[in-house]
């Protein structure tokens, strides 16, 4: 299962240059910049919010001149992606933030997961170490428990 989708990551951006402060109004109380898994589209919406918030004009050129060398995309890529999503007639980027932000949370999980395993796997003999392991295994293998592991 993957734990993004560059699919929402693009519209989002492209959402961001075509319909500028609604865009941006729809969906910077669902996502912040470190939802985005893809580096890339980090700062492309970081630089986006920028260029909207001071007032500053929001097209390819200037989205493109503001990350130019710090992004893995030429200018005809970012084209490509905005041109892409100005022919569709219904996007609602408020949906594509939420898959963002959702898949965002799933990674963060993983990753706590991870961590939290790497930890027991090392020599680790304090009874509370140990108590805290069983917690965490219960609430593991409860597959719904999203909420239960932040709260350990």
């Amino acid at each position: 299962m993957e734990l993004f989708n560059l699919v929402a990551e693009r519209e989002v951006i492209a959402q961001l240059v075509n319909f500028k402060t609604e865009a941006l109004t729809q969906c910077i109380n669902e996502i912040d910049v470190n939802d985005f898994y893809s580096v890339d589209f980090q700062l492309l919406f970081l630089s986006s919010a920028k260029l909207i918030s001071e007032s500053k004009t929001l097209d390819i050129v200037t989205l493109f001149n503001e990350v130019n060398g710090k992004v893995n995309l030429n200018i005809g890529e970012l084209a490509g992606i905005v041109n892409e999503s100005i022919n569709r007639k219904h996007c609602h980027i408020d949906e594509y933030a939420k898959i963002i932000h959702e898949l965002a949370d799933k990674r963060r999980l993983h990753q706590s997961i991870e961590n939290i395993s790497a930890f027991f796997n090392s020599d680790v003999d304090s009874l509370s170490a140990v108590e805290l392991k069983l917690k965490i295994e219960n609430i593991i293998s409860d597959t719904n428990s999203t909420d239960n592991i932040l709260y350990v």
